[in-house]
């Protein structure tokens, strides 16, 4: 990482870029040209609460998690993967899934999951989900839906997500081209929209909407969309590019602007509630608690806390960090590029612990088993709690 620019890595941070019932079922062969379906004949939509299971955990992107940090620390580390992962990584049951240059990789997380790899039809750039069973990973071209068990294809929608991360909610996929919404339990295609402009570089699914952040060149979109059929519901267009996907929580969508704006619009009506500068550019999406908004400064070395009202109530030097942070259930999880990883107090931003020995550019997953961190030679490390 350079100090004047990010990587692609770490521009791809932006972005992103087991219970495991459901998809095991039989499948049918699969093309790209079409929409095959995954013959998911039981669909198991259950989240444990200490998975990661999507680039910022959830549909709605809020970057929380119910697992609790110890004060003490990580107790140690261990490399969970020793190259190739492009990707920000995500992990439900024990098993551990990262995009790679050629595909997905799935690996255990300590003694547990399961450990295969698959080719896709290109470059792997946005976090997988798992979903259904599955593991869905999106390319610029189609998106694969494989058994999240041993990786075989059990579906393949030509649909692709390119650097943004698919979602999936309850039983249903969306992915960034058009977007799409598809049905995991059934493989048909449920809608897709045609009114985003721009390249879109971010979903999340709230409520009865599914919110787009867009890029084009300078310009940028927040579009919301039904859900249940994908139509325009309002836009958003007193913003610049985009390129970080969009956070919802209280009936507020929060997006940061490549230029190093927070915006906080209402989710029901699309108007702005405001908007507060946070120093530097390229700062990744931000992480909702239930009292506090985050956002690190992308290039510049500031971590900001503000209230849902846009009061800012601290910020902290810590080092440029493309990488969102994660509230936890007792502490604010802070990913730099090059001062390893902080957890802060959420309410004062007070150093609880620091851990200097990896510094995150694609993202990180946080579950009981500690912090997976995917760092700047594409190995995955994990420091263990």
């Amino acid at each position: 990482m350079t100090d004047t620019a990010a990587t692609r890595r770490g521009a791809l941070a932006l972005f992103g870029g087991l219970a495991l019932s459901g998809c095991s079922s039989t499948g049918v062969p699969s093309t790209r040209t079409r929409t095959t379906a995954p013959n998911v004949r039981e669909c198991d939509t259950t989240v444990a609460a200490t998975d990661w299971p999507s680039f910022q955990r959830d549909a709605a992107n809020t970057g929380r998690t119910s697992v609790s940090v110890p004060d003490s620390g990580p107790t140690a580390t261990e490399t969970v993967a020793d190259s190739g992962v492009e990707t920000a990584p995500v992990a439900v049951g024990g098993t551990l899934v990262g995009g790679t240059s050629t595909g997905v990789k799935a690996v255990p997380i300590g003694s547990h999951g399961a450990n295969w790899t698959v080719e896709t039809d290109s470059v792997v750039h946005a976090a997988p989900a798992f979903g259904c069973g599955c593991v869905v990973a999106a390319t610029t071209r189609a998106t694969h839906v494989l058994d999240a068990e041993d990786g075989t294809e059990r579906s393949q929608f030509d649909a692709g997500s390119g650097d943004a991360p698919p979602i999936v909610r309850d039983d249903v996929l969306y992915v960034a081209d058009g977007p799409t919404a598809y049905s995991l339990r059934d493989g048909t295609r449920r809608w897709r929209s045609d009114a985003i402009e721009g390249v879109v570089s971010g979903v999340a699914v709230a409520g009865n909407r599914v919110f787009v952040t867009t890029a084009s060149n300078a310009n940028g979109d927040v579009v919301a969309l039904d859900v249940a059929d994908g139509g325009e519901r309002w836009r958003y267009t007193d913003i610049g590019a985009v390129q970080t996907v969009p956070a919802v929580a209280d009936t507020v969508v929060y997006v940061t602007e490549a230029t190093g704006t927070l915006h906080a619009i209402d989710a029901e009506t699309g108007e702005r509630r405001w908007t507060r500068l946070v120093d530097g550019s390229f700062p990744p999406a931000p992480t909702v608690g239930s009292e506090r908004v985050y956002v690190s400064g992308g290039n510049a070395t500031g971590t900001h806390a503000f209230t849902t009202d846009g009061e800012r109530a601290w910020t902290r030097d810590l080092g440029k960090s493309w990488t969102p942070s994660v509230r936890a259930a007792d502490a604010l999880l802070v990913p730099t590029a090059n001062e390893g990883v902080y957890a802060l107090d959420p309410v004062s931003g007070d150093t609880i612990w620091r851990d200097g020995r990896e510094g995150a550019e694609s993202g990180v997953a946080v579950t009981d088993a500690g912090v997976s961190i995917t760092n700047s030679a594409g190995a995955v490390v994990r420091l263990a709690f």
